[in-house]
């Protein structure tokens, strides 16, 4: 059993991984670890837009698509109906895995297949000054295909196997030029492959994915028959993005496009909300997130830009799908209680405190800082400790701030959190006061070992 398969313990057969900030917490690792104790790895949204990176054997891989389960043997790895996927993108994500791949993989056939034409969209929409994306998505045409999805003209998996499927490429097409030519978008009229051209590729990505073994069958009855009472299996959620990408629970507009909260799972997998018997949330020590706003991102305005370059260059936070610089900010107090209270977290795991141990190490930073409220630009207002999505954060200031002594130990061989240094236990123990839930674990490095429980 993993350094986490206690988490799967006694009644918990289930158990689902959620990011607790803007994603990029470290959940890959964390997914990966608690795997080694589950027998269906599930994915119940995102799609290409995800990177979740495991190491382990000396070796880096980054999933997008898969849930890592694939790097177990005798797991059983489903995409489930609530995923976009862009079949041809995924053919080459298992073909770079090589012989890590181990893990069967299933997709589901209500899943969305994203097309060129929404990889045109998404290249379309706004940029700043310098021609970064606003928003921050990733341009694998992830939110126009949900869109479509939600118009009800989108095109399913399973929709290319039918008779009609040119039928309803199509009428996706003509959806696709239509957004194109409504949103004002200066897109070349040719760059739209034609839907005959379209299915072809599609179909031949299809065939395959099942020369690699990948089967096409509804998810949900893989889960079922999981969790019923007379059988041993154990399932893992596998989430992507954090609660503050979330389309609705996140800090509108600058989200994703899908629930990666817990809320999500039931619907992503089609199966009922009682069947997630434990929801454990991943949370760096620290803040980050791509693309948004800076006025927006508070946490990152009450963190100095030097300390702010100097976690990001030893951290190595860059975008594991884009490769671009994230934002960096300390944690955010607001945004924590938030994210607890929305996913009702059994416990959470904290990622990179050896980041903040080598930033005390390195340099003349002494406190580790947490942003305690935000205060409206409006004089009088009383100090905001949670965050709603309604928020204009744009019309905030960072607020107060608590501060804890950094550690400088060496904390990337410990494997348990009471030999932590003084100042990390302390650290952990206001984490786990503000978000009123325990601390289930500790991440002290990126390999698979190195974990603390």
């Amino acid at each position: 059993m993993s350094r986490l398969g206690h988490l799967f313990e006694g009644p918990h057969r289930s158990c689902a991984v959620v990011g607790v900030q803007w994603g990029d917490e470290g959940k890959g690792k964390i997914a990966d670890i608690l795997a080694d104790s589950a027998d269906v790895v599930a994915r119940w949204q995102g799609g290409p837009n995800a990177g979740h990176t495991v190491c382990f054997d000396g070796g880096e891989y980054v999933t997008h698509h898969l849930p890592v389960g694939v790097f177990h043997a005798e797991t059983t790895n489903v995409i489930g109906c609530g995923c976009v996927v862009d079949l041809e993108a995924l053919v080459e994500e298992i073909e770079s895995l090589g012989p890590a791949k181990q893990g069967s993989i299933v997709i589901d056939p209500n899943a969305t297949v994203i097309t060129p034409w929404h990889r045109l969209i998404d290249a379309g929409h706004d940029e700043d000054e310098e021609g970064e994306d606003i928003v921050g998505t990733t341009n694998r045409g992830i939110g126009p295909t949900y869109a479509s999805r939600a118009s009800r003209v989108a095109l399913r998996v399973g929709d290319l196997m039918r008779d009609d499927a040119g039928l309803m490429l199509e009428r996706l097409f003509d959806w696709c030029v239509s957004r194109a030519r409504a949103d004002d978008m200066t897109l070349d009229p040719d760059a739209f492959v034609p839907p005959s051209d379209v299915l072809r590729h599609l179909r031949g990505a299809l065939d395959e994915l099942k020369d690699h073994d990948v089967r096409i069958e509804p998810g949900a009855p893989i889960l079922e028959a999981s969790l019923r009472t007379d059988v041993a299996d154990r399932v893992l959620f596998e989430g992507a993005q954090g609660t503050m990408l979330g389309l609705r629970a996140g800090n509108y507009p600058y989200v994703t496009s899908s629930t990666p909260t817990a809320a999500g799972i039931a619907a992503g997998c089609n199966i009922s909300p009682g069947r997630v018997d434990r929801t454990i949330g991943v949370m760096k020590a620290y803040t980050t997130r791509v693309g948004g706003s800076d006025e927006a991102f508070l946490c990152g305005r009450a963190m100095d830009d030097y300390v702010a370059e100097q976690i990001r260059d030893i951290g190595g936070e860059y975008g594991a799908t884009t490769g671009r610089p994230r934002k960096v900010g300390w944690l955010d107090g607001p945004a924590l209680r938030y994210a607890a209270r929305v996913n009702g977290f059994d416990g959470v795991v904290v990622t990179k405190v050896d980041v903040l141990a080598e930033l005390g190490r390195q340099t003349d930073v002494e406190h580790v800082d947490f942003l305690d409220d935000y205060r409206s630009n409006d004089a009088g207002e009383e100090p905001i400790c949670t965050f709603e999505p309604t928020l204009d954060a744009e019309a905030l200031t960072p607020g107060s701030t608590r501060s804890s002594p950094i550690w400088t130990e060496e904390v990337r061989t410990m494997r348990r959190r009471d030999r932590a240094p003084e100042p990390l236990r302390a650290f952990l123990d206001f984490v786990a006061e503000q978000m009123e839930t325990d601390v289930a674990a500790v991440s002290v490095g990126p390999d698979r070992e190195a974990i603390a429980t």
